[in-house]
């Protein structure tokens, strides 16, 4: 009995019935929301059906709760239908048929109906959530077949969408959205208030809403043609679950599927520039790295003990763990400076253009929060490597940069170099592609600058 009231609550919950408030709804048509066989391939398929609430007679003193209830039993239905969850409906329909038993043994509607409604109110709040979730699949509905998803294509307010959004019902409630972000994945959670109009703001309510998706990814908020929306989407915004809030019963329903498998490569500066045109063209040629063994040759055992050394003092090792280090079998990743590593693969080449070829040390920084590749100098004089664009020994790059100085963008940007024309350049990508084009210079003083010849934007096309 204990997991059957678990199961019920959330539908209260998510339906909003109460057994001391009543609300008038509409009387649907009594076909209205009847659920149909499931058929696949011309059969029909056998599934557990939700069983709905009869339509109540209008002189019924609880006709405005029990089409109410009407109403709900039908949204439940898709939520449960394909036996997502037998149990759930075995239990909602037995909750229904124990209020028919009861009435047809003489109960008054007054207990029976009170009882009935009892039973609905205890479910765990989570297991709707977790019915619809568990097992979620992005929707096979796409733009092409549906006009509501191809409004929200044409749009583009999927893609930007906003944390925090106050969206109206025109009915009276108000209802806040807010997403924050935090843990060790910095994945989202989604908090919603409930107010009504009339009332003050700091009266909202903090109360549960539900989506057909039990983890969301990078999730935001739209409104479109007096409806809101939420779109989820992966972290490199290839691909968009769009879902639209139901607000009666605090959930959004699955609506479409938005994804990209191309992208436009765009100049926003630099367009008059030869250079940047070759980029967006792909007529350049990218430096080809190799296991550094190879290029450095007799001096790479001085190399491997050096980067033992580096690597010993970037992760606070002693003596012990050096000496294991310089003894290992060479071809291991180093720790070359903060969060990274690398010293494997890498390339002798003029990066500067400046008529003497050094050595590139291919390089890859990862914490919690940011990931990318890039490349460091190797200096045998300092026994060290040196940041490709500053020249200067121990340097990474800030993290989600804001200030305009130069970075290499988290999520899987990186640093290549490319030939045009007889002169190398330092080619700087997202996951989506080129972001920006710099010709790197070394100073008499020995530090590095760059020149900046263009700025790209990656412009994904979404069907």
């Amino acid at each position: 009995m204990f997991n059957r009231f678990v199961f019920y609550f959330i539908s209260f919950f998510i339906c909003g019935i109460y057994a001391t408030s009543a609300q008038t709804v509409s009387a649907a048509p009594e076909t209205a929301g009847m659920p149909q066989p499931v058929r696949q391939n011309g059969k029909n398929v056998s599934e557990k059906l939700l069983n709905i609430f009869e339509m109540p007679d209008k002189n019924d003193p609880y006709y405005d709760q029990k089409v109410k209830i009407r109403s709900e039993d039908t949204f439940l239905h898709e939520l449960l239908k394909s036996g997502k969850d037998d149990l759930s409906v075995e239990m909602l329909n037995d909750a229904l048929a124990g209020y028919k038993r009861k009435r047809a043994s003489g109960v008054a509607d007054s207990t029976a109906f009170q009882e009935y409604l009892t039973e609905r109110s205890n479910i765990c709040p989570e297991c709707i959530r977790e019915i619809v979730g568990r097992e979620y699949t992005e929707s096979p509905v796409t733009a092409a077949g549906s006009d509501s998803c191809r409004a929200v294509l044409e749009s583009n307010k999927f893609a930007d969408r906003q944390d925090k959004i106050v969206f109206k019902d025109g009915k009276g409630s108000v209802f806040e959205f807010t997403t924050f972000y935090g843990g060790w994945e910095n994945l989202p959670e989604t908090e919603m208030k409930v107010r009504q109009e009339k009332d003050p703001v700091q009266s909202a309510v903090v109360t549960p809403v539900y989506f057909p998706k039990w983890q969301m990814e990078r999730i935001g908020y739209f409104e479109l043609n007096g409806k809101l929306y939420a779109s989820d989407s992966d972290p490199e915004a290839k691909k968009f679950s769009i879902f639209e809030f139901v607000p009666e019963h605090h959930f959004f329903k699955d609506v479409c599927t938005i994804s990209s498998n191309s992208v436009n490569l765009e100049t926003v500066f630099g367009q008059t520039e030869p250079v940047c045109q070759k980029i967006v063209k792909k007529e350049y040629t990218p430096f080809s790295f190799v296991p550094l063994n190879t290029v450095i040759g007799a001096d790479y055992t001085a190399f491997h003990q050096q980067m033992c050394a580096v690597s010993a003092k970037q992760s606070g090792k002693g003596e012990a763990e050096l000496q294991a280090c310089i003894n290992r079998i060479p071809g291991e990743e180093y720790v070359l400076a903060k969060n990274s590593k690398g010293g494997v693969t890498g390339g002798r080449i003029d990066y500067n253009n400046d008529q003497n070829s050094e050595y590139i040390v291919q390089t890859s920084y990862e914490s919690p929060q940011c990931r990318y590749s890039y490349l460091r100098v190797y200096d045998p004089d300092v026994r060290d490597t040196k940041l490709i664009t500053t020249g200067k020994v121990g340097d990474v790059y800030p993290e989600n940069n804001g200030t305009g100085d130069y970075s290499v963008p988290c999520g899987g940007g990186t640093q290549s170099i490319v030939l045009i024309d007889g002169i190398y350049y330092l080619l700087t990508s997202n996951a989506d592609g080129p972001e920006r084009l710099d010709e790197v210079f070394t100073k008499q003083d020995g530090s590095n600058g760059l020149d900046h010849y263009c700025s790209f934007a990656v412009r994904r096309i979404y069907q």
